[in-house]
């Protein structure tokens, strides 16, 4: 049996009439009515009943015609994929986050690449900076969005934008007006009121690392009392009521759309720290068509959302 039987098959399911189909397929009568005894033949079961008229599908019938129907199906999608392949356009790109935000990022870009044709796999990499530079250094994702500027050495760095940082605090402490309805408060807190409240804050990365620097700058000496690498673990903390923390902006956009926790938000009465948000890849890499696309619909996620 060849795909040819399955189209004859369907084709007198689909006229009920062996004649009908014999014209529509161009063949002669008699022939289809061969072709057709020989299927049944191989399957040992009777497709069509022909004592009525028109005739009529079996219950075995009904199940071939619609199985044949998926196999004729597949075989014509696997047949333009695999013309699509031996033209190189099929492809798979793998892409770093940072796993601080990668919830935050990966929704909307994930969307937004089903923009490109022909079709690209996308493969997100979830992982701190540190992490997706060694990734990128051994070939294995094509490029990465990096939380902090990285070695210009080895990569090719480009900055696309950048947000302030601030705090996050739970909606009971001394700082917030119970009063108050909205998600931020209106009043700025100074930075060193940091050193006042127990502080809650993401371990090692890129965030942390902008963080440490911030203080060291700022001669800041916060009171950390709990680290975690997931963020969301600790905004869960700081609604729990034990310590306030610092986040970027994104995090209290996110609020605004998921309304998940009960914190208040506020901005830094002074300098704020601030996160830039960049796309790196390996010098030297290669860059197709295909990947150089990818990059700009990332570049253009991040400034629409961000800037």
């Amino acid at each position: 049996m060849d795909f040819r039987h399955l189209q004859y098959v369907i084709t007198v399911a689909e006229e009920r009439s062996f004649s009908k189909a014999a014209q529509r397929l161009f063949i002669a009568q008699p022939s289809l009515s061969q072709f057709i005894k020989k299927v049944e033949s191989d399957l040992q079961v009777q497709i069509f009943d022909r004592s009525k008229t028109p005739i009529l599908l079996t219950k075995e019938g009904k199940l071939f015609v619609e199985r044949s129907k998926t196999i004729l199906r597949m075989y014509e999608e696997t047949k333009i994929e695999l013309h699509k392949l031996s033209r190189g356009t099929i492809n798979k790109v793998t892409i770093g986050a940072p796993l601080i935000m990668s919830n935050l990022l990966l929704p909307d870009l994930l969307n937004d690449y089903k923009m490109i044709d022909p079709p690209v796999k996308i493969i997100p990499v979830e992982s701190s900076s540190q992490e997706l530079e060694e990734l990128m250094e051994k070939g294995k994702i094509d490029f990465s969005i990096i939380t902090v500027p990285t070695n210009h050495n080895k990569f090719h760095y480009e900055p696309i934008v950048s947000e302030q940082f601030i705090y996050a605090l739970p909606k009971n402490h001394p700082l917030v007006d119970n009063d108050v309805e909205s998600l931020y408060i209106s009043e700025g807190i100074s930075s060193n009121k940091l050193n006042d409240f127990p502080l809650l804050l993401t371990k090692n990365g890129g965030v942390r690392s902008i963080l440490n620097h911030y203080f060291e700058k700022n001669d800041i000496n916060p009171n950390i009392v709990f680290e975690s690498k997931n963020l969301d673990t600790i905004l869960s903390l700081v609604n729990a009521g034990l310590g306030i923390s610092i986040v970027p902006k994104m995090f209290m956009e996110r609020e605004f759309k998921w309304k998940s926790l009960d914190i208040k938000y506020a901005f830094f009465e002074d300098h704020p720290p601030e996160i830039t948000l960049g796309i790196a890849y390996k010098k030297g890499k290669s860059i197709s068509p295909m990947l150089k696309e990818t990059i700009e619909i990332t570049k253009r996620n991040l400034l629409i959302k961000y800037r």
